[in-house]
C-alpha cells in the first residue's frame, strides 16, 4: 500500500514555543514529533505541516508545556488535522485551542487490514446501540418507539 499524505493546520497562541505534538503509528512507534520549541519564531501564527504515513490507525497528541492551551488570554488558536493535500483534504478531526495541558485523537487513514490496527484502540460506540431507523424529526414520545 501506498503512502497517505496528512496536513496538520496549527494556529498558534502568543506563546508557540510552549506547543507540541506527536504522531504515534499503528505499531507503537513514534511517526512523527515535533519538539517544544520548534514553534518560537512562530508566535501568533499559522503553521501548515505535510506528513506522509501509510495507511492505518493513529493517535495524534499535542501539548503544551505551561497548560493553558494555544488560546484565551494569549490568541486564538486551533489545529485540524485532513487527509490529503491541504485544507481541500478531508478534515481528520478539529480542536480548538482551549485543550489545557494536551489533547489526544485516534484516527484512521487509508485502507489497511485489522490486523496492522490493532495496536491502538477504537474509540468506544455510543451507549444505546443502534439508533432507529425510523423519521424521528416529528415530536414523537418514548412509548412510540419500537423496540
Amino acid at each position: 500500500a501506498g503512502q497517505v499524505e496528512l496536513t496538520l493546520v496549527l494556529q498558534l497562541d502568543e506563546y508557540s514555543s510552549e506547543t507540541s505534538w506527536s504522531l504515534e503509528s499503528p505499531d507503537g512507534t513514534m511517526a512523527y514529533t515535533m519538539q517544544r520549541g520548534h514553534y518560537e519564531s512562530y508566535a501568533s501564527n499559522k503553521k501548515v505541516e505535510t506528513i506522509q504515513v501509510p495507511p492505518g490507525r493513529y493517535r495524534f497528541r499535542i501539548t503544551d508545556e505551561r497548560g493553558d492551551g494555544i488560546c484565551c488570554s494569549a490568541g486564538n488558536g486551533y489545529y485540524a488535522m485532513y487527509e490529503g493535500n491541504g485544507l481541500t483534504g478531508t478534515q481528520l478531526f478539529y480542536g480548538a485551542g482551549n485543550f489545557g495541558d494536551e489533547a489526544e485523537h485516534i484516527f484512521e487513514v487509508g485502507t489497511f487490514s485489522e490486523d496492522e490496527a490493532q495496536a491502538l484502540p477504537v474509540p468506544p460506540d455510543p451507549p444505546g446501540g443502534d439508533v432507529p431507523s425510523e423519521d424521528t424529526s416529528s415530536s414523537q414520545t418514548e412509548d412510540g418507539l419500537h423496540l
